[in-house]
């Protein structure tokens, strides 16, 4: 049985009747003190009722008042642990992400410091081609310059044979045209 607030009054009461009735001394007096009698047992019993209701009310209240800043602890202790385990979460993952991003930086670094050694070797057997080229290229220029002299100097030779040549057979022909005419 739930003790309510009426059902309270109602015992309090009840009983306060009772206790008024069987004191010997009121239930000599007359109508008048009977009624008189009842009428302070029920103020007292009003007044005993209203203290106790008073007092329960306020306990009431005041477990109220506890318990619902009790339920608001707990449900901002909930808010907060939810907000800790959100917060943990995140940083797990963000700590995770970091992780992934060092390594594939640490990945692209190797393979940038492989690129930078292979494009250094790469300009070095450049700088070493051009420097080749530069001597192959003046090498070229005196072959042609020399193979220019050459052919000058066989052409000029092949133009002097031909042209001594060409004069001893005219002299000899001539001196065969004119030999007749000699005789």
């Amino acid at each position: 049985m739930s003790l309510s607030t009426g059902n309270l009054y109602r015992m309090i009461t009840y009983f306060c009747c009772q206790v008024t009735v069987k004191i010997p001394i009121f239930a000599k007096l007359s109508f008048y003190a009977d009624s008189f009698m009842t009428e302070i047992g029920y103020m007292l019993a009003g007044l005993l009722a209203g203290i106790v209701i008073g007092w329960l009310i306020g306990t009431i209240r005041q477990k109220g008042k506890s318990d619902g800043a009790m339920l608001d602890l707990n449900r901002q202790l909930s808010r907060t642990e939810s907000d800790v385990h959100h917060a943990q979460t995140t940083t797990e993952q963000l700590n995770k992400q970091l992780t992934e991003s060092r390594n594939k930086l640490e990945e692209k670094q190797q393979v940038l410091d492989i690129q930078s050694r292979h494009t250094i070797e790469l300009e070095a057997d450049n700088r070493v081609l051009l420097e080749k080229l530069g001597t192959q290229k003046s090498e070229l220029e005196k072959l042609h310059e020399t193979i220019k002299l050459e052919f000058q100097n066989v052409a000029n030779a092949i133009f002097d044979e031909k042209t001594r040549s060409f004069n001893e057979l005219s002299s000899e022909k001539l001196t065969n045209l004119l030999n007749p005419l000699n005789n």
